[in-house]
């Protein structure tokens, strides 16, 4: 067993392998929602790390915060204030997930393959910001994908 992380990177490489333009990541408690890949696909071309909003069992999972250059890790607030404050369908973020995230190749051969050594947690954070490098990762106002845990 090598964890999410290494299942992550087992179906990344494959996908480079074959030469898919785009890589889909999904944890195994997300469901996309019927429109879902459109929607990531029509942010294709300012973006190679695409994700969408993700309802939860108890109301919508936000992922807007800071990045914390002390720990490394991001501190997400407690609700997308961006997508409260203002009519924007997007912005720009630091950091992100693999529940749900759409990414190019090009950008997973620049950044490499997740670090199975992160096992179950961290191994997203760590490529969506180096990610970011490369790429405007962006998050998405729609809702895309429901989450079965909490």
């Amino acid at each position: 067993n090598s964890g999410g992380a290494g299942g992550f990177r087992a179906g990344m490489e494959w996908g480079i392998e074959h030469q898919f333009d785009w890589v889909w990541v999904m944890d195994d408690d997300i469901e996309p929602l019927p429109h879902a890949m459109e929607t990531l696909l029509s942010y294709g071309s300012m973006s190679g790390f695409v994700q969408m909003r993700r309802q939860g069992p108890d109301g919508v999972l936000a992922l807007e915060g800071l990045w914390d250059c002390n720990s490394c890790l991001p501190v997400s607030y407690h609700k997308d204030l961006s997508f409260e404050r203002s009519a924007r369908d997007w912005i720009s973020v630091q950091w992100g997930n693999f529940e749900g995230a759409l990414i190019q190749s090009a950008v997973v051969r620049q950044v490499g393959l997740p670090d199975s050594r992160f096992f179950i947690a961290g191994d997203d954070t760590n490529d969506a910001s180096l990610a970011e490098i490369y790429t405007n990762v962006i998050y998405v106002r729609e809702i895309g994908f429901r989450r079965q845990l909490t």
